[in-house]
């Protein structure tokens, strides 16, 4: 089941520029939203988990990077049959 979540969105103009009002501001309106949005926030770690977590996401990379061959080769045989 998905619930959408009502959020503050830009209101559009006809012609695709922005809305905005006298003032010159953005106009907003809350629409329902289903999806993912950009989110920021910070975890405080110990100092000694940070090197931990930089090799982590090192490694997780590099390991992406080596495999992307494959699995191209894999999707492009897949596809030509």
């Amino acid at each position: 089941q998905v619930t959408p979540v009502l959020a503050q969105r830009a209101v559009y103009a006809e012609d695709g520029t922005l809305a905005k009002d006298s003032a010159g501001q953005v106009v907003t309106q809350e629409r329902a939203y289903v999806g993912i949005g950009p989110a920021l926030g910070t975890i405080r770690v110990p100092a000694g988990e940070v090197a931990g977590q930089v090799v982590s996401a090192v490694g997780q990379t590099l390991k992406a990077i080596v495999t992307i061959p494959t699995g191209l080769y894999h999707a492009v045989a897949a596809g030509l049959g």
